[in-house]
């Protein structure tokens, strides 16, 4: 009998979402256009640069830096790729440590620049000089193979022979190595899906959700409902589960679209996206709980209005959901990864991308579950069925 009533209240809450424009539009419609919207301005590079470069000189001496001088010049002057210096070599010596045996002076990287392509000259550079032997140059690059890195890689090689060739009666003196691939960054088409699909639980939750219960309660819509013998438990547990159909069904939606229009790749195994989808489950449940925790405590449309807008705003801005926290100090991004929508979003782009992090994956975990409960517990005890005006 309370599982037919159950899906009966789950049922009417699902017309009365369909009848609800603002809530449909704040559950597909304002994402899709995000996601149009920020793939037509970000999701994809030009072909030739802009390119940045640096240099990390590990020899620090008067041949390492003629030999980096000469690269950022030749750079500079070409016309076939825009190049961005970096205006350092990206280290600096530490003097306290500085002794005789070159080799433990200790160098460190000046800061958090992260170039497409970074060459390194190791310690001994110019010994090998003295002595008439050739040095390999380590080179790591950001790029994918294509024009830019084909055209990059092989002004960098030229530069390289032409320094050689200025010794022309010594044997070669440096080897462009072939250049690296790091492990590869996260594509921001899934970066971007994955952080709209925080966004639909976070509209849907506060625009979609709270602010129609309370329009609802405030129409005496729902003073019916005190005269079925029924637990409140139930009715909130059936609207909380209506409208996690209503949001799984959104985000689904979402990413059926991106792959579709962009090609979005998903580079996960079964277990992977299920793991995925549990943790899209979890916190989509918590924020609806923290969303009926607001309809049941806001004594009308006004105040829900104002609050919901108080939590989605710093919310939205404080998140990773559109753009990476990269450029924010070390100490502001860990406090900001604490966030339950942050914490859930990098779980489920770390299942997505191969790259997961149990410890992300356990904190979010955890900080859903206990807000999920938390939520429908205090919903339950505070929420009513009349105005409480």
């Amino acid at each position: 009998m309370r599982l037919q009533v159950l899906f009966h209240l789950m049922a009417s809450d699902l017309k009365l979402f369909a009848r609800a424009r603002v809530a449909m539009f704040w559950t597909f419609a304002f994402p899709l256009l995000l996601l149009l919207m920020q793939m037509a301005l970000f999701g994809h590079t030009s072909s030739l640069g802009p390119v940045s470069f640096d240099i990390i000189d590990h020899d620090a001496s008067g041949e390492s830096r003629a030999y980096a001088q000469h690269l950022r010049s030749g750079l500079a002057h070409q016309k076939s790729v825009r190049f961005d210096l970096h205006p350092t070599d990206g280290v600096v010596v530490d003097a306290s440590s500085k002794s005789e045996n070159k080799s433990e002076i200790k160098f460190e990287v000046k800061s958090d620049f992260n170039p497409d392509f970074l060459l390194t000259i190791p310690a001994g550079f110019a010994d090998n000089i003295a002595h008439q032997k050739k040095t390999v140059i380590g080179l790591t690059t950001n790029l994918k193979e294509g024009a830019a890195y084909d055209a990059s890689y092989g002004l960098l090689r030229a530069l390289s022979n032409e320094y050689n060739l200025k010794a022309i009666l010594t044997p070669q003196r440096v080897m462009l190595q072939t250049p690296v691939h790091p492990a590869p960054k996260l594509a921001y088409g899934l970066y971007l899906v994955t952080g709209l699909t925080g966004m639909i639980i976070l509209s849907s939750s506060l625009m979609g959700f709270a602010s129609s219960l309370v329009a609802a309660r405030e129409g005496g819509m729902f003073r019916l409902y005190q005269l079925f013998p029924m637990k409140t438990a139930i009715v909130v547990v059936a609207w909380w589960l209506s409208r996690l159909l209503v949001t799984l069904v959104a985000s689904m939606f979402m990413l059926g679209i991106a792959r579709l229009l962009y090609d979005i790749h998903i580079d996960a195994s079964v277990g992977k996206l299920l793991l995925a989808l549990l943790m899209l489950c979890l916190g989509t449940g918590a924020f609806l709980a923290i969303g009926m925790l607001v309809a049941a405590l806001c004594p009308n449309v006004a105040s829900v209005t104002m609050i919901c807008n108080v939590m989605y705003f710093p919310l939205m801005f404080a998140s990773n959901l559109m753009i990476p926290l990269d450029t924010l100090p070390k100490a502001l991004r860990d406090v900001l990864a604490l966030l339950p929508l942050n914490a859930m979003v990098d779980a489920i782009r770390g299942c997505l991308s191969n790259r997961l992090d149990w410890h992300i994956l356990g904190y979010s975990a955890m900080a859903s579950l206990l807000t999920l409960g938390v939520g429908l517990v205090f919903s339950v005890k505070h929420f009513t069925w009349v105005p409480r005006n």
